[in-house]
């Protein structure tokens, strides 16, 4: 030891114990602030994204747009990932595609849950060889129900004369 050339007594196991009892006793658990856990962030992110840009061609589709029905929105995963990486997102994307999961575990069994690594074909025909668009794989399939866009509401405020204005 530089500082000291004295060694302190060994502490027996029972007493440090009782010293670890007695500091656990005292500790107080701080929760983290509202929209800050890992979940949290990932679901709004999530949403952003799924409320973003939206896939009107083939090529946007197959480039990361999201495509919506009435019951789930699709899109490229990988693409997703890489708008998560965007937005400094420091999980794996596995471990995200967990995440996701666990998210609707808690909603009701009869309602639809994500799914990861569907091939989804965009609807309609291309006019160049008029055959169906192939599908575009590793698509993440995500229920709607959780992502619907709030309506803004519009508040309008008569004013009688130029004097109530604040």
């Amino acid at each position: 030891m530089a500082q000291a050339d004295v060694f302190p007594p060994p502490i027996k196991a029972m007493d440090f114990h009782s010293m670890i009892n007695a500091l656990l006793e005292t500790q107080d658990t701080v929760q983290p602030a509202s929209g800050t856990r890992p979940t949290e962030i990932l679901k709004k992110l999530l949403q952003e994204h799924i409320n973003g840009p939206q896939a009107t061609t083939f090529n946007s589709f197959q480039s990361g747009n999201v495509l919506k029905d009435n019951t789930y929105a699709w899109f490229v995963y990988d693409d997703f990932y890489n708008f998560l990486k965007e937005n400094e997102w420091k999980k794996d994307a596995s471990r995200t595609s967990y995440m996701i999961e666990k998210m609707f575990e808690k909603e009701d069994e009869s309602l639809p849950k994500p799914e990861f690594g569907k091939k989804k074909r965009f609807p309609g025909i291309n006019k160049k060889t008029n055959k169906p668009y192939p599908g575009v794989n590793r698509c993440a399939q995500i229920p709607l129900y959780l992502f619907e866009e709030e309506e803004e509401v519009e508040e309008i405020m008569e004013v009688e004369n130029e004097e109530d204005i604040v």
